[in-house]
């Protein structure tokens, strides 16, 4: 049977699997029949990322053809690219005003908005023709749109008058119209700020603002956000928010202080799925991890979280040793994935020579713990051999915190990743997973233990021994090893979702 011969229907789901753009225009210049087919995936994506000479080949090709936007359903775009429509020729400029829509913002403000979209001689106003003019795709696309996923200056981004304009009224039109109203559609939403130039010294209150990301997070229509280097500057913007749509959010690089990032997550209220991950210490700036603030954050959805992945990557720079997170009262609670350091708090070092009459808390005689380097006298990510004679520095968690952790995971908890170990961990496992743990999660099916050290430091008679506990309790106990400065591995063994790559 011939190519063309094969039903539509049939033809669109092998085009889709294709998913390339160079693949579908060939396709679409064999024949009518094809390219009636190919038209709609080749206007689906809109990848305005490159030079501003693409962007006004679409501006032409979708004023001559103002049928395609209808195919848009993906929008990608940074604020970098020459947004300069000062090329267009006068019949295509009048195109982008008449579709300015003067009924719902008023002329005046259209008439603002069309000219601020071209460069003006002797003036730098990139970014304004960048807001500009992605605010008016954003209208263009209102009925279609589905996934939008925007870079942002390395800088600290500028206000986006228009961009913001087009989102509140959206969630406007969204709170009153329901289906027919403007970005009805749009189902995620991924910010992210372009990684600062070298040799700059970054700091964290250059991050997207909170007056950045809220409007995006005001829009009912969205289930899914991703937001990468996002800052609590303007941090008043985040009390009295209230977002009951998004189910699915993953922050990487967070630049959060504390009650900001508690008084951020407290705004949903049905998560079912969280990653937070908080930046790394060469921000001159960054505020501290606190892991009570976090979990505290995510109290409006405790009967709706199902998976949380937390991790303050690459530092262990929380708090120190303390009262661990309690996961007890979130009763849907399948999967989590966290650094031992906030599962837990900090493992300390042991007494080297314990005094008679020492009472000091630890679950193991000093003399039976095992000998682990640290992260600051050992290099753990290289495979360098240890220096002859170095100090070996013994650490362990206390009971308190030991029995403490063993009790905080709430019965529906099925599947347990913990990074960063180091052979202290064991400490917690045969609490966790002693018979006599009256708090033992009776649902937990995995258990991963995810070690950034040389494989030497897990000692092999604990770990004998916590595969007999596990055995016992029908629980399916692995340990690996990951280089956590090498990102990529790390998503691929925690799982993380995709670090908001732009496809060119």
């Amino acid at each position: 049977m011939l190519l063309n011969e094969l039903a539509t229907e049939l033809l669109t789901e092998i085009f889709l699997h294709l998913d390339s753009n160079p693949s579908w225009k060939s396709l679409a210049l064999c024949s009518k029949r094809l390219h009636a087919i190919v038209e709609p995936l080749l206007y689906s994506k809109v990848h305005l990322i490159k030079s501003q000479k693409s962007c006004l080949m679409y501006i032409r090709s979708i004023s001559t053809n103002p049928h395609l936007v209808q195919h848009v359903r993906d929008f990608h775009t940074y604020d970098g690219s020459d947004y300069d429509m000062q090329p267009l020729p006068t019949q295509e400029r009048a195109w982008m005003r008449q579709t300015l829509p003067d009924n719902v913002y008023g002329e005046a403000v259209c008439d603002e908005w069309f000219s601020q979209m071209f460069s003006l001689p002797g003036v730098n106003n990139s970014h304004r023709r960048y807001d500009a003019f992605i605010a008016f795709l954003l209208n263009l696309f209102r009925h279609t749109l589905e996934s939008l996923h925007m870079w942002f200056h390395w800088y600290n981004p500028y206000d986006y008058s228009h961009i913001s304009r087009v989102l509140e009224q959206a969630a406007l039109e969204q709170s009153t119209k329901g289906s027919e109203a403007s970005l009805s559609r749009l189902r995620t939403v991924a910010l992210r700020q372009m990684d600062w130039p070298i040799g700059r010294s970054p700091f964290a209150a250059n991050g997207i603002p909170c007056r950045v990301f809220i409007p995006f997070l005001n829009l009912p229509s969205v289930r899914n956000f991703r937001g990468l280097k996002l800052c609590s500057e303007d941090r008043s913007l985040l009390y009295n928010e209230n977002q009951n749509s998004i189910v699915d959010i993953t922050i990487n690089e967070a630049l959060i202080e504390a009650v900001s990032m508690s008084s951020f997550l407290s705004m949903f209220r049905q998560l079912k799925r969280v990653e937070y991950q908080h930046a790394t210490l060469y921000f001159e700036d960054l505020p501290i991890f606190r892991s009570r603030m976090f979990i505290r954050g995510l109290r409006h959805s405790k009967d709706t979280l199902e998976e949380v992945v937390v991790s303050n990557y690459p530092d262990d720079s929380v708090e120190g040793p303390g009262k661990p997170l309690s996961w007890a009262s979130f009763t849907k609670l399948r999967s989590i994935t966290a650094d031992v350091c906030i599962l837990a708090g900090a493992d300390i070092l042991v007494p080297p020579n314990p005094q008679p009459g020492d009472t000091s808390d630890a679950t193991n005689p000093p003399n039976t713990t095992v000998s682990l380097h640290t992260g600051a006298d050992f290099d753990a990510l290289s495979d360098d051999e240890p220096e002859a004679g170095a100090e070996m520095l013994p650490r362990q968690f206390t009971q308190k915190q030991s029995l403490a952790f063993a009790s905080y995971f709430p019965p529906s908890l099925e599947h347990l990743t913990i990074l960063k170990c180091q052979s202290s961990v064991f400490d917690l496992v045969e609490a966790l997973l002693s018979p006599n743990n009256p708090g033992f999660p009776c649902s937990l099916k995995t258990f991963r233990l995810i070690f950034a050290q040389d494989p030497r430091t897990v000692p092999q008679l604990r770990w004998d021994e916590a595969q007999k506990q596990a055995a016992w309790g029908g629980i399916q106990i692995s340990w690996s090893m990951l280089n956590f400065q090498d990102k990529t591995a790390v998503d691929r063994v925690v799982g993380r979702k995709s670090r908001f790559e732009l496809a060119g």
